[in-house]
């Protein structure tokens, strides 16, 4: 509970903390070995998955909230201590800890923190193919992030990916439990 409710000002803080500074050689690296942005090579293959996956975003915190409290509710036994461990400390290490070492605000905040029009092929991209949900969590999170007001979403932070991780962790959950 305690971690829980730092998390959020933890990650709010973050740039002030740690200016994003992983953005800019994160993009030059990837262009330089995907030969262009992978974002536009998954698009081309993967495009037909936006919606679906952006709707599965938007069920991705009250999904791993279920799984949460599914765990919480088991017996007492080894696997629980350790998946309970192994939450709390994916959630402090990476996404608060790596998160402010790897100080990076992603591909779809680049253009408004670094000015120019380098992902502006992004946000169209999820816009016509209708990826409503991370559009909308994404203008919140900047609209928190430029109005200095944090709300219920707020925080940016891009690497490493909170939801990557604990994705994997239910996944485990679900075969160690």
């Amino acid at each position: 509970g305690i971690g829980a409710s730092l998390f959020l000002p933890l990650k709010y803080a973050i740039p002030k903390l740690t200016p994003f500074w992983l953005d800019q050689p994160l993009a030059h690296a990837e262009r330089a070995i995907f030969a262009g942005d992978p974002w536009l090579l998954l698009d081309r293959f993967f495009g037909w998955a936006a919606v679906p996956m952006d709707r599965l975003y938007g069920l991705w915190l009250p999904t791993q909230a279920l799984v949460l409290f599914l765990v919480i509710s088991q017996p007492g036994s080894a696997a629980k201590s350790r998946a309970l461990v192994a939450y709390v400390l994916a959630w402090f290490l990476l996404g608060v800890a790596a998160a402010a070492l790897l100080s990076s605000a992603g591909p779809i905040f680049y253009d408004r923190l670094f000015g120019g029009t380098e992902f502006v092929a992004l946000r169209e991209s999820l816009q016509h193919r209708g990826a409503w949900v991370v559009l909308a969590e994404s203008d919140r999170m900047w609209a928190s992030l430029a109005s200095g007001r944090p709300g219920i979403i707020a925080g940016i932070s891009a690497a490493p990916s909170i939801h990557v991780a604990i994705s994997v962790w239910m996944i485990l959950v679900a075969k160690s439990m």
